[in-house]
């Protein structure tokens, strides 16, 4: 993976679609665990997925332009 940037916001110059393919595997993972009512374990994994900012405004983790918004509305 090479990065671009400053703490706490890198750009992705190579690497993003493994970023995605985890990004995925995780939400498959959340899913599963709401299937499961397993609400409290589901809303941790979310965490990875989309996390507050300084403003406590929800950001995702992986910010996206290639894949958006069909990425951040049916995935993350």
């Amino acid at each position: 993976m090479v990065l671009y940037g400053k703490s706490p916001v890198y750009g992705i110059v190579d690497g993003q679609q493994r970023l995605t393919t985890i990004t995925m595997l995780i939400a498959a993972i959340r899913d599963t665990m709401v299937d499961y009512e397993l609400q409290a374990l589901a809303e941790s994994v979310q965490n990875l997925i989309e996390r507050d900012d300084l403003n406590t405004n929800k950001q995702f983790v992986i910010q996206t332009e290639t894949s958006y918004p069909y990425f951040h509305d049916h995935i993350q």
